[in-house]
């Protein structure tokens, strides 16, 4: 595999992350009572959105035309019981908390020491 290849590789790999990032903010957001915690993670779906456009935009640069990325198994797993929470009635500290064991780290707004 030549480096491009690998480059390829990792950027669509990214992008799946975003893409399950983007669809879990979404779904805890639409659960939250809080107007405010509701209002920044349906925010934060818009930046993933916008982070895996931008790489997306770099993959079609390059000449990779098919870049038609969705989630991981694991996200979609991950998705699953986050709505299991919210369907048990864990309520927001619940849902803020799968949130944050969620997010991979190193991403913005996610403390690289957090769980």
């Amino acid at each position: 595999m030549s480096n491009n290849d690998n480059a390829v590789k990792v950027v669509r790999s990214v992008i799946q992350v975003l893409h399950d990032g983007q669809r879990g903010l979404a779904a805890i957001g639409s659960e939250l009572k809080d107007e405010s915690a509701k209002h920044f993670f349906l925010e934060e779906t818009q930046v993933r959105a916008n982070y895996a456009a931008e790489l997306e935009n770099e993959l079609h640069r390059l000449g990779i035309h098919d870049v038609n990325e969705g989630g991981t198994v694991a996200g979609t797993v991950y998705r699953a019981w986050e709505d299991l929470k919210a369907k048990l009635g864990g309520g927001d500290h619940t849902l803020l908390e799968t949130a944050e064991q969620g997010e991979p780290p190193g991403m913005p707004g996610k403390s690289c020491t957090s769980g």
